[in-house]
This record gives C-alpha cells, sequence and structure tokens, in this order.
C-alpha cells in the first residue's frame, strides 16, 4: 500500500515544530523553507492524481485501518483533483509571497515568523484534508483544523496598515469647508479654490446664501467684494 496521501498530510504536520526551530535563524526566510515543505503536498497530490487516471473508476484512494477508530482514508478523483491542485499551488505560492509582507508587519521578531509560518503549515493542512476527506467524521475534523489557524491568522495579521505607512493626513479648515461646500452642492468647481472661494468669481445669485453661510461658520468675511453680497 502506498502512502501518497496521508504524506501529503504528515509533511505540512511535521513542517510545523521544524518552521519554528528555524524562524530564530532564518527570520523572514522562513517563508522559503515553508514553500519547499508546502510544494510536497502538491507534488503527491498530482502524482496520485496520475494513478487514478489509469484507472477504471479514474479514482486514487488509500486506506488506513486504526484499532480506536477504525477504518479511515483519502481520495482523489475527477472532481477533487482540480480542487487540491488549485490549493496545493496557492498554499505555496503565498508562502512565497508573504516573505516581503511579513517582513513589514512583523520586524526582526523571531518568534512572531515561526508563529505565522506555523499556523499557516496547519491552515494548509486542514484544507487538503478537507477536500481529501472520505467520509464526515474527518472532513470535520480536517474543516476544524483549517478554522483554528485561520482564525488566529487573520485575527494577528490579517487588517490593518504595514508597519512604517505613513499616518493618514489630518484634515484642516479648508478640507471641512470642501466638505461643506460638497453637501451643500450649491456652485460649481471653478468657483473655488485650495482655500475655500474664490474672489475674483463671486458665485451666481442662486446659491450666494450659502456661501455666505459657509464662510461665516469658518471664518469672517474681510473681503469688501464678499461683503457686499446680499441676499435676495
Amino acid at each position: 500500500m502506498t502512502l501518497l496521501l496521508i504524506g501529503a498530510i504528515l509533511v505540512p504536520l511535521l513542517a510545523i515544530p521544524i518552521l519554528y526551530a528555524l524562524s530564530k535563524r532564518l527570520r523572514e526566510n522562513t517563508g522559503f523553507v515553508s514553500f519547499i515543505f508546502l510544494l510536497v503536498p502538491l507534488v503527491t497530490i498530482l502524482y496520485a492524481g496520475l494513478q487514478g487516471s489509469g484507472s477504471t473508476q479514474g479514482t486514487y484512494q488509500e486506506l488506513y485501518s486504526w484499532s480506536p477508530i477504525g477504518n479511515f482514508g483519502f481520495r482523489v478523483d475527477n472532481l477533487s483533483l482540480p480542487i487540491l491542485f488549485i490549493i496545493g499551488l496557492l498554499t505555496a505560492l503565498v508562502s512565497l509571497f508573504s516573505v516581503p509582507y511579513m517582513r513589514q508587519r512583523i520586524g526582526d521578531d523571531p518568534r512572531r515568523y515561526g508563529l505565522y509560518y506555523s499556523l499557516y503549515a496547519l491552515y494548509s493542512l486542514g484544507m487538503i484534508g478537507t477536500v481529501l476527506a472520505t467520509n464526515l467524521i474527518e472532513f470535520y475534523l480536517f474543516f476544524e483544523i483549517m478554522l483554528v489557524p485561520s482564525f488566529f491568522l487573520i485575527a494577528e495579521w490579517g487588517y490593518g496598515e504595514p508597519c512604517g505607512s505613513p499616518s493618514p493626513p489630518r484634515r484642516n479648515s479648508s478640507h471641512r469647508l470642501s466638505d461643506r461646500r460638497d453637501r451643500h452642492g450649491c456652485c460649481n468647481q471653478q468657483y473655488y479654490n485650495k482655500s475655500g472661494t474664490d474672489i475674483h468669481n463671486p458665485p451666481s445669485w442662486d446659491c450666494r446664501g450659502d456661501v455666505l453661510r459657509i464662510l461665516r461658520e469658518d471664518r469672517p468675511i474681510r473681503t469688501p467684494r464678499l461683503a457686499s453680497i446680499r441676499l435676495r
């Protein structure tokens, strides 16, 4: 009996402590080692699918017997093979392309690199096992294995701006005036400059009342031409 499919499960499982130990020395370069480990399930799944395509049923299945739980196994067929190929390829590539991103998010803390890549290996194990499962118990087990690390990955690194990114600029009075002008929607853009208004092109008679109200709320009117504007 071959052990191709169970190898696709055991290799990411064995990679978890190895990646955590290597992260103390390799830091962000641990992602390259994780990429190599996650290529193994992809290769084994493709080889199992190739063997299954030559059978009469078009499937490749491995059955195991363990006395505490009985029989269990893994299976690859024409339906699950494309899904497994996409999962195996993407998990390996994401591990590779996450190296520069995690360098910005984590910095020089080796323990956090080990935590991230260990959780990611466990996450990929859960996804592959969910598709390979042959019964509901296996499906539920691997689905839960997938959900637990995904929760911590999202909670710790799945949101926010990268470290070192500039903070958004603070809004000043001219921005507030522009926002109020947009909300009122009374005048064309040509009547305004960056400070809020253009004294050489006063607004039309239909909207000058709104302009005066906006200007009075932010600063006093000191321009004689604007001060001469009267409401109807």
